[in-house]
């Protein structure tokens, strides 16, 4: 289970609850780890998130491994300490639009989660605003199936509690306050991760769909994702089968592939 988060207050009750030692062998990062878990600080901002995401795909050993980025966040709506997931990651001056999947069973507030170049004071829509989670979002899932990136932020502010009135002293409570909740994600995405790797039925399905038609080297990792995240859904691998065998070519395996998912996605 890998963790980012932007500042070492947020990260600080995560190293506490999975007793994470900080590695010495990395410089450029800070970054905590156990036999089990991994937590990198990016520091504020979407570059740094960025590049905090790209070197910690750099250390998984493999791409079923799951991905939460735990932080805070104003919102226009909910009350202070509220934890949410993000289930639409918007950035102001892109087109891209994230939906991370709703694969955990979990009572817990969804909300969309808007991320700004700057702190929001102002608070304009019943919506999240953070700093970090679109881009790394936008880097993790060039390389790991979708189900297995999720965003989970706890409310620091909103227009009854304004940013400027924000202790940063109080970060530590609102993500301790939170740990077991984070504990039951971890299990969830864990559980879905090991299902996936360990599942020969789902090794063998993949060989047997890149035996169909010919695949790029790009195509080839598209592919491999695209069924993860189709077996994530609950998709039958009879009914991936049968996608494959209607299609021309790789290539539109995978639009149909991906069509499928969408459809699947939006009655989740």
């Amino acid at each position: 289970m890998n963790f980012i988060v932007a500042l070492q207050a947020e990260a600080r009750p995560l190293i506490d609850k999975f007793k994470l030692q900080k590695s010495t062998v990395f410089k450029t990062f800070r970054i905590f780890h156990n036999t089990k878990h991994r937590l990198i600080v990016s520091g504020i901002g979407q570059i740094q998130a960025a590049a905090a995401t790209g070197f910690l795909l750099g250390l998984l050993k493999d791409k079923t491994e799951a991905l939460l980025n735990v932080g805070l966040a104003g919102h226009g709506k909910l009350a202070m300490g509220t934890p949410f997931l993000a289930n639409r990651i918007e950035y102001k001056d892109e087109d891209s639009v994230y939906f991370p999947p709703p694969v955990l069973k979990l009572a817990t507030d969804y909300s969309l989660l808007q991320t700004l170049d700057s702190p929001e004071f102002e608070y304009p829509k019943p919506v999240g605003y953070d700093m970090e989670a679109h881009a790394i979002y936008s880097v993790a899932s060039k390389s790991i199936t979708r189900e297995m990136i999720q965003v989970l932020k706890i409310v620091s502010d909103n227009p009854s509690h304004p940013l400027e009135q924000f202790d940063a002293e109080k970060a530590v409570e609102l993500i301790s306050d939170q740990t077991p909740l984070i504990e039951e994600i971890c299990e969830q995405m864990e559980s879905l991760s090991n299902e996936i790797t360990n599942d020969r039925d789902f090794l063998a399905l993949v060989e047997e769909i890149q035996s169909m038609h010919r695949f790029t080297q790009t195509e080839t990792h598209q592919i491999e994702r695209d069924i993860q995240r189709a077996a994530c859904l609950g998709l039958e691998a009879n009914d991936i089968l049968s996608l494959a065998r209607s299609s021309a070519n790789g290539k539109s395996t995978i639009s149909s592939l991906r069509r499928e998912i969408k459809k699947i996605g939006i009655l989740a």
